[in-house]
């Protein structure tokens, strides 16, 4: 797995947590199930992959999202179930 590539040139989706035992991290670009981002709740989690190289394993996801393109999960991911609110004010 080419880890040199641009967030542009690789696709994305989330899977629901209780399948991260079938995602073979060989073909993903995270190391394992430690290094996944989780959505708040830990209810689901976020992979991602070159353009043109989808893992052999997401036909079994059950709970796989649409796949996303940069732009798209961009929106994904500052959703509330995603990005913590910021609280709090800033001093200057």
């Amino acid at each position: 797995m080419d880890i040199n590539t641009t967030a542009e040139e690789r696709s994305y989706m989330t899977v629901g947590m209780d399948e991260i035992n079938l995602i073979d991290f060989s073909q993903v670009l995270q190391n394992s199930d430690e290094t996944v981002r989780e959505n708040n709740n830990k209810t689901r989690f976020l992979i991602s992959w070159n353009n043109g190289e989808e893992p052999s394993f997401i036909p079994s996801l059950q709970t796989k999202s649409q796949v996303y393109t940069y732009d798209e999960i961009l929106i994904v991911m500052n959703t509330n179930e995603w990005s913590k609110p910021v609280t709090g004010t800033t001093e200057n």
